[in-house]
């Protein structure tokens, strides 16, 4: 087993170097870092969302649906709110994230800028994490809502004449 993790971390740091050569140092450690940090904080930003929210009926499966389906309506524009002002922030710190990218000395110059990421990276995380939510909890009351996915299961259904879509 210790020879296995061995392998796959000789590969993982192989695979590291060989992308930091590629795409140079100055962006490689902002992508690295994004690459690396982002899947768990979009787990973590999800799980606390979904205890913080009063919308327990996403973590249950398989039972029928409970009176706090209701509170969705109320929480449904919060969470649309929280949203689309990440989706607002977003351009304007990747901007600022990729005019200065953190480099792996870090030194005082460079604290700024790995400020920088890590405030971004983690906006990105709660924007993903909040997204997966209101998608899951809007399928589990509608199947055919948020409207862009009710919208491509419509236009499966005629393309596919598949009721399994509706």
């Amino acid at each position: 087993m210790i020879e296995l993790l061995c392998v796959a971390g000789i590969l993982v740091v192989a695979v590291c170097q060989l992308f930091l050569y590629v795409c140079g140092t100055k962006f490689g450690t902002l992508v690295l870092f994004t690459l690396g940090g982002m899947p768990p904080m979009v787990v973590v930003n999800y799980l606390t969302a979904v205890r913080m929210l009063p919308i327990g009926f996403v973590r249950r499966e398989g039972e029928p649906l409970p009176p706090e389906i209701y509170y969705w309506v109320v929480t449904r524009d919060k969470v649309w709110a929280s949203i689309r002002i990440l989706l607002l922030a977003m351009p304007l710190g990747w901007a600022a994230a990729f005019l200065r990218p953190p480099a792996l000395p870090m030194l005082y110059e460079g604290l700024c800028n790995w400020c920088i990421a890590l405030v971004v990276v983690l906006a990105t995380a709660r924007l993903l994490a909040l997204s997966f939510l209101y998608i899951i909890a809007s399928q589990t009351i509608d199947r055919s809502s948020p409207r862009f996915i009710g919208t491509l299961r419509r236009w499966l259904y005629q393309f596919t004449s598949n009721p399994d879509f509706l």
